[in-house]
């Protein structure tokens, strides 16, 4: 669906201006990491980009035309091509987890048991997962249900995946496992954008990192680039 444009987004809670004519840009296939202090609306604004939260101006653009003014069934196909990890995994609690995972393919193709089950095993392999499908989420550990979460996220092969600081709270085993997953999508050319303030998942990774500091995307660049940047907030959270 190419290349994501960020023009002038605005968004305001209250008598809070979150977002003051934010604009950014984000190649196709690119892994773009998105730094700032807590406070700073990162996972605002990926929920925004993302198209799961409306600004009160401004514009998101994919595919050449703005998500806010796509029709239903435009925002659908959008959502059929994208994963989004959330940071505390959003899994569904009356559900297990066979169905949390199975929900995507349900909702959108019909399937039936068996069908999810061949498209979401491979995933499960990879990850070393043995725990019975049929519990619930409240049963699983924080990080298996990151790891549930990623699955869910990414078994249907979309083409971005939103990443909300899934790292946190992570064991160093499923670190590991989370970073595998990532550099696996990197490799396979998905357009990955990440929040994150943990130096050791996904930030090593990047094609490109945006600075969020008062409303702005205030640098963006290469790494290399910004860690040579004489902004002092950029150097503190590159730090």
């Amino acid at each position: 669906m190419g290349t994501i444009f960020l023009k002038n987004i605005c968004l305001t809670f209250g008598d809070h201006m979150l977002f003051d004519n934010l604009s950014e840009r984000i190649e196709d296939g690119e892994t773009y990491v998105l730094l700032g202090y807590s406070g700073s609306g990162k996972s605002t604004l990926l929920k925004t980009i993302s198209g799961l939260l409306f600004p009160n101006k401004g514009e998101v653009i994919i595919g050449g035309k703005n998500i806010f003014s796509y029709t239903k069934s435009e925002m659908l196909n959008l959502h059929k091509h994208s994963g989004f990890v959330f940071q505390n995994a959003a899994l569904i609690s009356n559900l297990s987890i066979f169905e949390n995972l199975a929900l995507f393919y349900q909702y959108h193709y019909g399937w039936k048991d068996d069908a999810v089950m061949e498209r979401i095993q491979p995933h499960l392999d990879s990850v070393g997962w043995d725990d019975d499908l049929s519990l619930r989420p409240g049963t699983l550990s924080t990080g298996e249900r990151i790891l549930v979460s990623i699955i869910r996220a990414i078994s249907h092969d979309p083409e971005f995946v939103f990443w909300d600081e899934p790292s946190a709270n992570l064991d160093n085993l499923t670190m590991k496992k989370a970073n595998e997953i990532f550099l696996k999508l990197k490799k396979q050319g998905k357009t990955m954008i990440l929040v994150t303030n943990d130096i050791r998942f996904g930030l090593p990774l990047a094609d490109k990192i945006g600075i969020l500091h008062q409303g702005k995307i205030i640098e963006s660049g290469r790494p290399a680039d910004l860690k040579k940047s004489d902004n002092e907030v950029t150097r503190s959270l590159l730090s």
